[in-house]
């Protein structure tokens, strides 16, 4: 709360700070001040946020020198990371982009007066800042290059992460909306006290629901959270206020100072300081709660876009841990993260990607991971070893999408029947595990996909009916459905991995679908000593 008048004349005691208005604008010039005052401050006295990705940098950058806009080609400022980057929501068809026909004139200058609003707020910015150069995907990738495309969307690591400041246009819905000029949304109330024959007026803030932030159109979208956890320095223009995110602090028009540390949990504000404090064991947790889990309830326009617009976070993981990319999922923590469940079932990607990765489900969906497993409890046991990996890049981008990916391990293979909720197609509530031998009453099931019984061919020619994840033209089959069940960690409470079924592509080899948890430890030790361990490949 904020008073309005001199709380000495009022005879009320002296504990409130006079109130200053918070812009209704972000084109106010109390804004600049304050974004010049937070960049600063960090460039002055933030040693952290000085570290770099790497020394490469982008290709192209948008040149304001003077009166003239333009392209230019490898400049100085790429590699010396003296460049702003705008982070945008495109909103449908872009209405500026580079292409093989203006290439070469966009290299002369960039007409200002075809620039769409977004654009031109951001280079008001960047001038303002005292920057020279902005990298913006759409101008500064040729759009219709597919080659192109392809080596500087597998840079944007190190875009992202050199660039001396991101800018996002948060509340800016497409490229033509703007981010400046738009009216606020209004959170301040007056309240008016009366003491010793007078009257003063308090204003005091209503602080914005963690909703509220989540809600604006650049937080909606796959492609922007690794634009904003790659920044080493975030300045980000949203319907509310203004904030600020770095290495070594977090601030907004509202709170002044840092931000609450759970609305910035939720926020995935200060993704680097974590990731410059995170042991490598916990590192599995960091990239599953704080990469997957938000990306994955994100829209993209292109679903093939999925792994590409995360590739450059899983660089950065690279880079700071040298761990192995396995097409969403990481080798060193390989067992955990292959424990993500569905909630409700999904749709099939339309793209290529193994049954084992979450990426195989189409997004935006709610997917989760094991949530006691990613807390590190120590399982008491490991039930899968000898675990091998083979993930082939489609791409020149080692960290994009993948032509083939299998596991081959060694573990238990119980076969047992699954019934399904009241509908093939609902909630998956109410789905029942069962064996032919053994009480598995009271674990629970999650099914990535709908699912339909069908035939497959073994290895010695026979065939065997099976279980897979349903194609969007087939008709549901009823159940019982016969599944797999591949225990990957016993712990005090219980068992729990994979529901897998027969590959009908892959002969031999075995499809995720789905995950059961709460085996009971009792039931499993007993069940266990009537089936051996075996080899056996998920593709």
């Amino acid at each position: 709360m904020f008073s309005q008048t001199n709380t000495a004349d009022s005879g009320l005691p002296i504990l409130l700070e006079r109130y200053k208005p918070i812009p209704r604008q972000a084109i106010d010039p109390a804004c600049l001040s304050l974004a010049k005052q937070w960049l600063s401050t960090c460039q002055n006295g933030h040693r952290r946020c000085d570290e770099k990705f790497d020394t490469a940098g982008p290709s192209r950058l948008v040149e304001l020198r003077g009166d003239v806009i333009k392209l230019v080609l490898n400049p100085e400022e790429s590699t010396r990371g003296s460049y702003v980057a705008l982070s945008h929501c495109w909103g449908g068809s872009q209405p500026l982009k580079t292409t093989l026909k203006s290439l070469a004139g966009f290299r002369e200058q960039i007409p200002a007066n075809d620039l769409p609003r977004t654009f031109s707020d951001a280079i008001y910015i960047t001038r303002a800042l005292g920057f020279s150069h902005i990298w913006i995907d759409s101008l500064c990738i040729v759009q219709d290059d597919a080659l192109d495309w392809e080596q500087q969307s597998s840079k944007m690591a190190s875009i992202y992460s050199n660039a001396e400041l991101v800018l996002a246009g948060v509340s800016a819905g497409s490229a033509n909306e703007g981010f400046l000029r738009k009216p606020r949304q209004s959170c301040e109330r007056t309240i008016s006290l009366g003491a010793k024959g007078s009257r003063t007026s308090f204003t005091y803030r209503i602080v914005p629901d963690s909703h509220d932030f989540i809600e604006e159109p650049l937080y909606k979208r796959g492609w922007t959270l690794q634009e904003r956890l790659c920044a080493r320095r975030f300045l980000a223009y949203g319907n509310w206020e203004m904030s600020w995110e770095c290495k070594e602090s977090s601030c907004c028009e509202h709170h002044g100072n840092n931000l609450d540390s759970d609305l910035n949990s939720q926020l995935e504000g200060s993704f680097g300081a974590r990731m410059d404090t995170t042991n490598p064991q916990a590192f599995a947790q960091l990239w599953s709660t704080r990469v997957v889990y938000p990306y994955c309830r994100r829209l993209l326009t292109e679903k093939k876009d999925t792994p590409i617009a995360i590739s450059a976070l899983a660089a950065r993981f690279h880079s700071q841990y040298q761990g192995t990319y396995l097409a969403g999922l990481w080798k060193e923590d390989l067992c955990k993260t292959l424990l993500w469940f569905s909630k409700p079932p999904g749709c099939r990607s339309s793209f290529f990607a193994p049954t084992w990765s979450w990426m195989s489900l189409e997004l935006p969906h709610a997917i989760d991971f094991d949530p006691t497993v990613m807390s590190n409890h120590d399982a008491e046991e490991t039930l899968v070893y000898n675990v091998q990996t083979e993930v082939t890049p489609s791409t020149t981008n080692p960290y994009g999408p993948v032509s083939s990916g299998t596991i081959h391990l060694v573990g238990i293979l119980i076969s047992a029947s699954l019934e399904a909720g009241p509908s093939p197609e609902g909630l998956w509530e109410g789905t029942k595990l069962s064996t032919l031998r053994h009480d598995v009453s009271g674990t629970i099931s999650y099914i990535d996909t709908p699912i339909v019984r069908t035939d497959v061919r073994l290895m010695d020619g026979t065939e065997d009916s099976t279980t897979k994840r349903k194609e969007k033209q087939e008709d549901s089959s009823g159940g019982p459905y016969p599944v797999m069940l591949l225990p990957i960690f016993r712990f005090s409470w219980g068992v729990t991995g994979l529901l897998l079924g027969r590959s009908a592509t892959c002969v031999g080899a075995y499809e995720r679908i789905g995950m059961f948890d709460y085996l009971a430890e009792v039931k499993f030790e007993s069940m266990r000593k009537d089936y051996k361990a075996c080899d056996m490949t998920l593709v």
